[in-house]
C-alpha cells in the first residue's frame, strides 16, 4: 500500500464502499503514515461538517445573487441543523486527496465503480444540490465553472447549461447551494471545475431524473465515466 493508492480509494473508504479486508489495509496504512492519517481525519471531519450544515429553502433571487456576486459562504463546522430531504451535498477537498460524498436525507449514497457520485431528483420539482469545498487556506480570485446536463437548469437561468464566475474561498468549508430543476428525464452529469492560479480540480456527480411515477430514466441508469 502506498500513498497514491490510499488517495485513490479514500472516498470509497469514507463511504463504506470497500470490503472489510481492503478497508483494514487502508486504515493500517493511515496508521503508519502521518500525512495520510491527517488526510483521512480531514475527510471525516468534512463529512461530519456537511451533516451539520443547514439546508434552507433558497430565497427569491438566490441564483442571481450567488452567481453575480460570487457569494460562496464560509460555513463553520459548529453550526448544527438537520439535512432536509430536498437537500443534497457534494463535498470536495482542494487538498492533494479529494473527499467527495453525496448526502441524501443525511445519509451517504455510495457511488458506483470509479467513485462517480450520484443524486436523484424529480421532474419539474426544484431541488438543491449543495456543493461544499474544503480548503486548508484562503483562495482569493478562484474561478468556479458549473456545467449542467441537458434538461437540467439552474433556477433563474433557463436554457443556460454552463455558468462561470470568480469568487473568493475562505479557509475551511465553503458552501454553495445550487437550486436546480429538471425539465426532462434524460439526466446526466453535473461537472464543477474550481481553478486557482495553475491549480484546478474537477468534480463530477451523476444526476438521475425520476418521472412522476418514480421511475428513473436516461443515462443515469447505466454506467457513466468520470
Amino acid at each position: 500500500m502506498d500513498c497514491r493508492t490510499f488517495n485513490a480509494y479514500l472516498d470509497d473508504l469514507i463511504d463504506g464502499a470497500l470490503d472489510a479486508a481492503y478497508a483494514a489495509e487502508l486504515e493500517s496504512h493511515a496508521g503508519a503514515c502521518a500525512h495520510c492519517d491527517q488526510r483521512l481525519a480531514r475527510a471525516r471531519r468534512l463529512r461530519v461538517a456537511l451533516r451539520e450544515l443547514p439546508s434552507p429553502e433558497p430565497p427569491v433571487g438566490f441564483a442571481d445573487r450567488a452567481l453575480q456576486t460570487a457569494a460562496i459562504r464560509a460555513q463553520g463546522a459548529r453550526r448544527r441543523a438537520r439535512t432536509t430531504a430536498a437537500g443534497f451535498a457534494l463535498a470536495a477537498s482542494l487538498c492533494l486527496g479529494v473527499a467527495i460524498g453525496v448526502l441524501m436525507d443525511g445519509r451517504p449514497e455510495p457511488g458506483p465503480a470509479g467513485r462517480l457520485q450520484q443524486v436523484s431528483i424529480s421532474v419539474s420539482q426544484p431541488q438543491q444540490i449543495r456543493l461544499a469545498f474544503d480548503t486548508e487556506q484562503a483562495l482569493p480570485g478562484a474561478t468556479l465553472t458549473v456545467r449542467l446536463p441537458a434538461g437540467v437548469e439552474l433556477v433563474g437561468f433557463p436554457g443556460r447549461r454552463e455558468l462561470s464566475w470568480r469568487t473568493d474561498l475562505a479557509a475551511g468549508t465553503n458552501l454553495l447551494n445550487l437550486p436546480v430543476v429538471a425539465r426532462g428525464t434524460e439526466g446526466g452529469k453535473l461537472v464543477t471545475r474550481l481553478s486557482h492560479g495553475e491549480r484546478s480540480r474537477t468534480f463530477t456527480v451523476r444526476i438521475r431524473v425520476h418521472q412522476a411515477n418514480g421511475q428513473a430514466s436516461g443515462p443515469g441508469r447505466g454506467p457513466v465515466g468520470a
